[in-house]
């Protein structure tokens, strides 16, 4: 099965009513259906064996198009933006095909990647710009040295584009951004690189985040005047090679500057906190770690405020239990949602003593929501002597 057969196999209407559509009776008629949730209205009528969307004001097209516009649905996936969207339809439908997903994610491995595509550009003035306008980018921001990093793809559609760059600071794919259009370019390896807003030499802080636009919408809020920062976005759901990128990133810069600080940045929702919890686990011990395995008892742990591992996530009253599956570890489990997650960030915060880090929430959903609400964020403040 295919993406294609996807799109006759699945009821589009089912597959809202799943996500927590409503169907409103009242404003449908026989042919078009009209679904909402929240402040979003999605119109879906049949096209020959195929049912179709639009937005009034935004996208339209099938459920795979559906999916591309709202890739925060595939945050639980890994591959590129289409063998993501593979394997969530392929969830819903019940399949358990591996060895499918498996063909699609290494045919779309072997699409070759070209840097020749990207040109950065720093004539913010261009009318291409006007997407992050939208999106409530000021010209300030549009110009800051901080976000040098942006430039524009070539070829037959040009969108703005934000490279990812490998641990060599090599450009290996392209996040690509324009009106009611979001996608990797072709051959785009999102497994290990990152956007990087700069390749300043000396920073004084790093903040991540999930999407470059979600980067500049939180320096406009609450960094305009500051110069010497860096963004980095994972474009997505955060990997393990990602993750190594991130540390490796860290490590060189605090070689330069001792007293970098980092903001993990992610948005309001239970992948937010599952990131979060990724790489504060991997600064603990200095690897990538999965949210659920931790070693308390080495001394990368003496930050713990003098208490046992036990102690301390007993005095959190969570959700969760701890095994011995060794004299020195330890298997934390817990139940996955996000005010555990939060509640757990909170607490392993306070284990890492070598480097200044906070947490930064969005009230809404992401960063850029909250720039076009001009919210405050809610911050985990550092314990004393942090």
């Amino acid at each position: 099965m295919n993406l294609q057969d996807f799109k006759r196999s699945i009821d589009l209407e089912c597959f809202l009513l799943d996500l927590g559509y409503s169907l409103k009776k009242e404003k449908s008629s026989r042919r078009t259906h009209v679904y909402t949730n929240g402040n979003e209205h999605i119109i879906v009528n049949q096209k020959r064996d195929v049912k179709m969307y639009f937005k009034p004001d935004g996208d339209k097209g099938s459920i795979i198009d559906f999916l591309l516009n709202r890739e925060e649905l595939l945050k639980m996936y890994q591959g590129s933006i289409y063998s993501r969207i593979y394997q969530k339809l392929a969830d819903y439908a019940q399949l358990s095909n591996r060895s499918s997903i498996d063909t699609l994610i290494n045919f779309e491995q072997k699409i070759p990647f070209q840097p020749d595509n990207f040109k950065l550009c720093q004539d913010r003035s261009m009318p291409i710009f006007n997407y992050l306008r939208s999106r409530g980018i000021n010209n300030e921001t549009l110009h800051s040295s901080v976000f040098c990093n942006i430039g524009l793809n070539k070829g037959k559609c040009t969108n703005v584009a934000f490279p990812i760059y490998d641990l060599d600071r090599n450009i290996k794919g392209l996040d690509l951004r324009n009106f009611n259009f979001k996608s990797l370019a072709p051959g785009s390896d999102k497994t290990n690189g990152l956007w990087l807003s700069n390749f300043f030499n000396k920073i004084d802080e790093i903040i991540i985040s999930e999407s470059p636009i979600d980067s500049m919408s939180f320096h406009q809020l609450y960094r305009e005047k500051c110069n010497d920062l860096l963004y980095i976005s994972t474009s997505g759901s955060l990997t393990q090679g990602q993750i190594q990128n991130i540390l490796s990133t860290i490590r060189a810069k605090s070689e330069i500057n001792p007293r970098i600080k980092l903001n993990l940045s992610f948005d309001n929702d239970l992948a937010g906190a599952t990131y979060t919890n990724k790489i504060l686990l991997s600064i603990i011990e200095d690897k990538p770690r999965s949210p659920i395995h931790v070693t308390p008892k080495e001394k990368k742990y003496t930050g713990l405020t003098d208490k046992t591992f036990e102690e301390t996530v007993n005095n959190l009253k969570l959700n969760c239990f701890i095994n011995h599956t060794a004299e020195s570890e330890y298997e934390l489990l817990y139940s996955n949602d996000k005010k555990t997650l939060e509640l757990l960030n909170r607490s392993l915060l306070s284990c890492i003593t070598s480097l200044h880090t906070s947490i930064y929430t969005p009230i809404l959903k992401d960063w850029n929501e909250e720039l076009q609400s001009q919210n405050k964020p809610k911050k985990i403040i550092r314990p004393k002597g942090h």
